[in-house]
């Protein structure tokens, strides 16, 4: 994860502000090496790439807490990032879906388990953050469909 965060701003840099395609499209378009000068394709995989590991990271935070840290140092840069780019998308597929709710749950049920903790409250922010705008853009389409 934190060689991906690393990527991010290496491919932001070079991206031109493209619509960005949803994981799925992204990485068939980059094994088929389509549409090279474009950077939006690997915008969207790293999308996809920072969403499976937080949702993975918050489930496993809220079913056992025991011996792990809150990753909020790790995931806060993408989630500040994805969070902003995340209302521009105009494709979300079922998978990114089901891992921005998986990271919504998984945050909220590890912060109410101690709401007062502020490690708590600050992975609950950037969870938040890197996963609503997913979940919002969802209900969006289906008002505008």
């Amino acid at each position: 994860i934190a060689a991906l965060a690393g990527l991010l701003p290496l491919v932001l840099a070079r991206w031109h502000g493209e619509p960005i395609p949803d994981t799925a499209s992204a990485a068939r378009s980059l094994w088929r090496a389509e549409r090279m000068r474009s950077k939006a394709p690997s915008v969207g995989l790293l999308r996809g790439l920072f969403l499976f590991a937080a949702a993975v990271a918050a489930l496993l935070l809220w079913v056992d807490p025991r011996y792990r840290d809150f990753p909020t140092w790790l995931y806060l840069a993408p989630a500040l990032v994805f969070g902003v780019i995340g209302w521009w998308r105009s494709r979300i597929t079922i998978a990114e879906r089901t891992c921005a709710a998986v990271i919504v749950i998984g945050v909220i049920a590890r912060w109410l388990s101690e709401p007062a903790n502020p490690q708590a409250i600050a992975w609950l922010s950037c969870g938040l953050a890197l996963a609503v705008p997913v979940l919002a853009l969802r209900s969006h389409e289906h008002q505008q469909g």
